[in-house]
């Protein structure tokens, strides 16, 4: 049996200020982007574009078109510790990227969880069709060239980004297309029990997972490796485990 051929999406975004930050480098009054964007943060700018329960959304690669120059500024944000300012706000530094640029390389897979399925398994009882790839892809493409169905964000809500169609990953030049460089062992994205199929491993129900991966920029390009493939998991509990009892 062959296998399925994906429709590779090719997108250009474009915005003034970019925020990406990974779960375990956050620290309490401080917030700093990484130079490059995490997987996790592309994926959901990208369903910002089109998005369905039934799909999943893989993101292949990234280019970086323009150099990482950095702005550090002081905001105040609702607090939510409760240590005392009597205005309910407290100072934070944030250290945003500016004027960004990526060309991102992306495909449509059948989101096989259980949740999924009863979705389709339930429309398809109803008098609804089955899932359809062909179906899914042409609306992607037509969110792409159209708008998206809502506004995406590069990392965070106050940095909003711009989506145009790109009709090749190598078109224009960027800063760092002759830039190589050891990336290193960093997040990737997350897992959940609601998000399975080729090359996604599901996350335990009451869990999500953390993963883990080794990244390399090659000529400015980063290739994102399958979320199944990334080398390490951390597993969340959602509800504390709760212990057996032992035996008389």
């Amino acid at each position: 049996m062959e296998k399925e051929q994906y429709t590779r999406f090719c997108i250009r975004v474009k915005g003034d200020t970019a925020l990406f930050t990974a779960p375990e480098t956050k620290l309490p009054g401080e917030r700093r982007s990484s130079w490059y964007p995490y997987y996790e943060q592309l994926k959901n700018m990208i369903q910002a574009i089109y998005w369905k329960p039934e799909i999943c959304i893989v993101v292949d690669r990234c280019r970086i078109m323009n150099k990482a120059v950095f702005n550090t500024s002081g905001v105040n944000e609702m607090e939510f510790g409760f240590n005392g300012h009597p205005d309910g706000h407290q100072p934070v530094a944030q250290t945003l990227l500016e004027r960004v640029e990526y060309i991102i390389e992306f495909h449509i897979i059948e989101n096989t969880s259980s949740f999924a399925q009863g979705r389709i398994a339930e429309r398809v009882k109803a008098g609804g069709e089955p899932w359809n790839r062909r179906k899914y892809e042409e609306s992607m493409k037509r969110g792409i060239e159209k708008g998206c169905h809502r506004t995406p964000y590069l990392g965070t809500c106050d940095c909003p980004a711009i989506i145009y169609p790109c009709e090749s990953f190598s078109a224009g030049e960027g800063y760092y297309d002759n830039t190589s460089c050891d990336i290193g062992l960093v997040y990737h994205g997350m897992n959940y029990p609601e998000q399975a199929g080729d090359g996604i491993k599901p996350a335990a129900p009451g869990t999500v997972e953390r993963r883990f991966t080794h990244l390399k920029m090659e000529n400015g390009v980063i290739e994102f490796p399958a979320p199944a493939d990334c080398e390490f998991v951390q597993t969340i509990y959602l509800e504390t485990p709760k212990k057996g009892r032992g035996r008389a």
